[in-house]
């Protein structure tokens, strides 16, 4: 062949050598062509169609994933409670309790919060005036707030009036009640305390006080626990109303518990995690098996202010 080749003449040798080349090149294009993608113009790395296509099946996928989770994080960390309408203080319910009776997230954060800076409701009015409260809520609300009765600031048991005309000091000393006469602990107030006999302006603020903190008395000698309150005392006070204001312990959250004297940190977790693994509390008897939270003059002295519904 190549002998034959030298045969032909020099101009015939080179036409024969250029259509060689361009049969290689049209060769080697057809097996390049389909590895090569161009963009622009300009040719980039050979691209597995079958890689890319896994590709984007994963990106589906894990969007579709994060998607879901959030959904579900969504749903788990911002709950909808059902509401149920009953009666509630403002100044002694928690978040949880507050979004039960209908009340948003957001205005429940504002109540907790302005209580924790020092505010207190002494009406409903108060209530309403809560940064986003709306009215059409408040008026639904309206007719479930009880707020508890607070120390009436009276003047010291004794009183000091200057007498200018006369340049002297008469002093008006508080009437007390005669031996024998009896007050209801749970109705009366600082000024009908102050009558007692050895109860002054800040033993009298202390009873009240104690009684708003537990919900009522229930017992005369329940007096006994406030400091600086004697035995001697006792004969003075009857129960004469019985309405005590009693805990919803399947509703209410730890920090409610945690509120009432009788009810410490440890105790109100205690509740909690029964109602977590066992479901609604029906009594206080299965707690008297918790004997490092509770004895069974705690569940006695705390039986009375709960509620089971």
């Amino acid at each position: 062949m190549w002998n034959d080749f030298f045969y032909f003449t020099k101009t015939e040798r080179i036409i024969t050598l250029g259509l060689m080349v361009v049969i290689v090149l049209l060769v080697a294009g057809m097996f390049i062509k389909p590895h090569l993608h161009l963009i622009d113009g300009e040719t980039i790395v050979p691209v597995d169609s079958l890689v890319v296509q896994q590709f984007d099946e994963e990106m589906a996928q894990r969007q579709r994933t994060v998607a879901s989770h959030r959904g579900r994080i969504s749903k788990e960390t911002l709950p909808t409670p059902s509401i149920r309408m009953h009666a509630f203080d403002p100044n002694l319910a928690d978040s949880a309790e507050l979004r039960e009776v209908g009340l948003s997230a957001f205005v429940a954060h504002n109540i907790v919060r302005y209580r924790n800076a020092g505010g207190r409701f002494r009406n409903e009015q108060k209530l309403a005036e809560i940064y986003g409260m709306d009215d059409s809520i408040f008026q639904r609300v309206k007719p479930f707030v009880r707020i508890a009765p607070q120390p009436s600031q009276q003047a010291d048991s004794v009183k000091i009036v200057r007498q200018r005309t006369s340049e002297r000091i008469e002093v008006t000393k508080q009437e007390k009640y005669a031996v024998g006469t009896q007050v209801d602990l749970n109705v009366a107030d600082t000024t009908e305390l102050k009558k007692i006999p050895g109860i002054g302006s800040v033993i009298a603020a202390m009873i009240v006080r104690y009684r708003e903190q537990l919900g009522g008395y229930y017992d005369v000698n329940q007096l006994l626990e406030i400091k600086y309150l004697t035995p001697e005392l006792l004969p003075w006070f009857i129960i004469g109303t019985l309405e005590l204001r009693k805990i919803r312990i399947n509703h209410v959250g730890i920090d409610r518990l945690r509120m009432h004297p009788y009810i410490n940190f440890h105790q109100a977790k205690a509740f909690l995690q029964y109602r977590k693994k066992e479901g609604k509390i029906e009594s206080l008897s299965p707690f008297a098996f918790y004997t490092e939270e509770f004895t069974e003059k705690d569940l006695q002295r705390i039986a009375p202010y709960i509620s089971f519904d």
